[in-house]
C-alpha cells in the first residue's frame, strides 16, 4: 500500500499531500503497517459511504422502510436558482431534511 502512495507522488510535482520515500524509510515496521491499516479503513469508509440509507425520521424517530422525496434546497446565484441539495420527507411528520454524509 505504500508503494502505491510512493508511486502516486511520482506523477505529482509536489509531495506534500502524499507520503514521501524518504518518510517512509524512517519509520518502523510496526509504524508502516498501522498506515497500511489507515488507509484501507479510510478507503473502506469512502465506499460505505458513497450510499446512503437512513432508517428513521432525525425529527420523530419514526422507522420509515422508504423516505418520500421531499424537493431540492436552491442556491442563488447571479439572481438565478440552481438546486443543490436533495431533500427528504418523512412520510410520518412531514419534516424535511437534506441528505448530508
Amino acid at each position: 500500500m505504500i508503494s502505491e502512495v510512493i508511486k502516486m507522488t511520482q506523477k505529482y510535482e509536489t509531495t506534500s499531500d502524499f507520503i514521501a520515500a524518504e518518510t517512509v524509510d524512517q519509520l518502523y515496521p510496526y509504524q508502516v503497517d498501522r498506515i497500511n491499516r489507515e488507509i484501507r479503513d479510510l478507503i473502506a469508509l469512502n465506499a460505505s459511504e458513497s450510499s446512503y440509507h437512513f432508517e428513521e425520521c432525525p425529527k420523530c424517530h419514526s422507522r420509515i422502510q422508504s423516505f418520500m422525496s421531499g424537493g431540492y434546497t436552491y442556491a442563488n446565484v447571479d439572481a438565478t436558482k440552481i438546486r443543490k441539495n436533495k431533500l427528504l420527507k418523512c412520510p410520518a411528520c412531514h419534516h424535511r431534511f437534506t441528505v448530508d454524509h
